[in-house]
């Protein structure tokens, strides 16, 4: 119950006598007394963090999502947040003690003294005198007709402070005297950074395709963006990697060189100049939008990539499937380590809770173990599911994700669920199904690890196959062989 959220829990609470207690603030976020975890996070934040906290100690029971009519804000669309808050009612029209008046006559009297900004618009009183004054300056006014103003003023870093717009009607009534902030906030340089291969080859062949996987950021657009290309570090290329327009349109408030890029540049060796060069370098730079008055653009440089040429090594597209083969399989093996820990514990434990009386200290330690191995399991194979999905593995992306949720997760759910549960046999059936799911997954792993050894050999026959079959085309349509490394296939 949270009589503090919600009229039905309001009214329950009143009827029990509790506390309406209400942690959230105005602005949606949790006050001092809330616990720790969750103070000064939003409402929204707070969610994910008490769910992972509940399954961090073993306490939740399950966690799903449902689809359910919510209120929401008919203008912001935004969910409505339910606060209980001290109110006060009046009446207006009585009179009151003392002056001859009602609080809504005297309520007018304030507004004819004090109208604020849109208040002036709204009586289509003209504005006789506009001042807006920046750290206590005026700025420059402009008024080309009796109903229009504008202000101008330079806008430097100097111009951090206060700000304040003061408007007066024919009538002398001004708008509220309100102060806001100027915070100058400046323009930093844009960030690149390479995403891919995870494990770049060490080298490479002068005829290959090298693709690479970037991200690219600037806090006010990005302008430009290149792959810088070196040999033996003498810079002997600039390839451009597009940069796509802006949206446009009604629907769009502010128009500029998008902020955010993720996407692939390719440099085709075959078509360098590499002529007695020992090795190529590759590395993102990036402009930003910064006009050249205030200094710009601001240059991002990402980490440099450096290849040794070799005519001798395999392919870069085998290169990188065999150090994908490899990250994966270790990922398998040390999925497959934590679950025999995990069993160490949860056999003898199985055995032993069916005599377990009452929870010992060594006991809850043994389970708290199990639970930090099959944690450790599951988070490995999520990652892995995430890794995999949409490559040429995806049988083993969906081998992952049922592993996670309907045995590993699973049985670490059973185990938390043991040190929250009285009853001696409730117990003992926990231990019994947290077992029988670790040795599940332990069967699926073990048979996944066979599995992939016979996918990794399919896969590696296809890119020699790919291989063969160009050298075919190339030699049944006499090219001539010198052409041979021009095949995108062999690259």
């Amino acid at each position: 119950i949270a009589p503090g959220h919600g009229t039905d829990d309001y009214y329950v609470g009143l009827e029990n006598n509790l506390n309406i207690y209400c942690p959230v603030q105005a602005d949606g976020t949790f006050d001092d007394t809330a616990p720790r975890l969750v103070r000064g996070k939003s409402v929204w934040e707070a969610n994910d963090l008490i769910t992972e906290h509940l399954k961090q100690i073993g306490s939740l029971l399950a966690s799903e999502t449902i689809t359910h009519s919510y209120p929401h804000d008919w203008r912001s669309k935004t969910p409505v947040i339910f606060r209980a808050t001290e109110q006060w009612f009046i009446s207006v029209d009585r009179p009151l003690a003392g002056p001859d008046a009602s609080l809504r006559e005297m309520a007018m009297d304030v507004c004819r003294r004090d109208i604020d900004d849109g208040g002036v618009n709204a009586n289509s009183d003209y504005v006789t005198k506009a001042e807006l004054l920046i750290n206590g300056k005026p700025a420059q006014l402009d008024r080309p007709d009796d109903v229009t103003c504008s202000f101008r003023l330079p806008l430097t870093s100097e111009s951090a402070g206060r700000w304040r717009l003061t408007l007066t009607d024919r009538y002398g009534h001004h708008s509220k005297l309100i102060e806001h902030t100027i915070e100058v906030i400046p323009d930093t340089p844009p960030t690149a950074r390479i995403t891919g291969p995870a494990v770049p080859p060490e080298k490479v062949r002068p005829t290959d395709k090298v693709p690479l996987a970037l991200e690219i950021s600037d806090d006010f657009g990005i302008a430009r963006a290149e792959l810088l290309v070196s040999v033996d570090d003498r810079k002997v290329q600039t390839i451009a990697i597009p940069v796509p327009a802006p949206a446009s349109g009604p629907a769009t408030r502010r128009a500029g060189p998008i902020g955010y890029l993720n996407t692939i540049a390719t440099a085709e060796l075959a078509s360098l100049d590499l002529a007695g060069g020992r090795s190529v370098s590759l590395q993102i730079r990036a402009l930003d939008n910064l006009p050249a008055s205030l200094g710009g653009p601001q240059e991002g440089l990402s980490e440099r990539l450096t290849f040794e040429l070799d005519v001798k090594a395999p392919t870069y597209v085998f290169q990188v499937q065999l150090a994908m083969d490899l990250q994966i399989r270790e990922a398998l093996e040390r999925i497959y380590a934590e679950l025999i820990s995990g069993k160490k514990i949860s056999g003898p434990l199985r055995r032993s809770m069916k005599a377990t009386k009452t929870l010992t200290e060594t006991t809850l330690g043994k389970v708290d173990a199990l639970r930090a191995h099959l944690v450790a399991a599951e988070d490995l194979a999520r990652n892995l599911a995430d890794a995999t999905a949409g490559g040429q593995y995806p049988k083993l992306s969906e081998a992952m994700t049922k592993l996670a949720d309907k045995h590993v997760g699973k049985a670490r759910e059973l185990t938390g669920l043991i040190k929250i549960t009285d009853a001696q046999k409730p117990r003992a059936e926990l231990a019994d199904e947290a077992d029988f799911q670790i040795d599940r997954a332990i069967a699926i792993v073990s048979k996944l690890l066979k599995d992939f050894d016979v996918w990794t050999e399919q896969a590696r026959m296809a890119v020699m196959h790919k291989m063969v079959l160009a050298i075919w085309r190339v030699l049944t349509t006499r090219e001539p062989f010198d052409r041979l490394h021009n095949c995108p296939e062999l690259r």
